[in-house]
């Protein structure tokens, strides 16, 4: 993510997750939705000449946090799973964008671009069926967020090394 994005990230996230619990206020979910958006945008264009792949890919990062604040205060109904899948679409393009780059490792023998564009949507899909089963659990739940992670965790294989390690400062 672009260094100056840290507090608008924050915000958005905070924003996502307070909506997985609760009604949110709409107040600022339109600005904070366009803060994010420009934050990709120009993180993307600073980049271009330097590193053009990661600057595409800090500018769909920020589309999906965008996407998903907007996201949040749609009512269930085809509008909602709608703009679901588009956010699905800028987080699944991301690692398509490095494997064109050539960024991307796949096993032998196959291609860097189908291996990273399978395995990101076969990694969406494959939440669908549990989060559906547990829907009615999770939306009674103390903790939302949490009852979604229980039925669909993130780190399906285990977590790896590499997640549980402290951030840097």
């Amino acid at each position: 993510m672009p260094l100056t994005c840290d507090e608008i990230w924050g915000q958005g996230l905070s924003h996502v997750v307070a909506a997985a619990s609760a009604d949110v206020p709409l107040g600022r979910r339109e600005s904070l939705r366009r803060e994010i958006s420009d934050a990709g945008a120009l993180a993307s264009h600073a980049l271009h000449e330097s590193d053009e792949p990661l600057g595409r890919c800090m500018n769909h990062a920020t589309q999906t946090l965008a996407a998903a604040v907007e996201s949040a205060s749609l009512g269930i109904g085809d509008g909602l799973k709608k703009r679901v899948i588009e956010t699905a679409k800028y987080s699944a393009s991301i690692p398509a964008i490095l494997a064109y780059a050539g960024r991307v490792v796949a096993p032998d023998g196959e291609d860097p671009v189908d291996f990273a564009c399978v395995f990101m949507w076969d990694t969406l899909r494959a939440d669908i069926e549990p989060v559906r089963e547990a829907e009615a659990v999770i939306g009674v739940a103390e903790d939302p967020v949490c009852a979604l992670r229980a039925c669909a965790s993130l780190w399906s294989l285990g977590e790896p090394s590499w997640a549980s390690r402290p951030r840097p400062a």
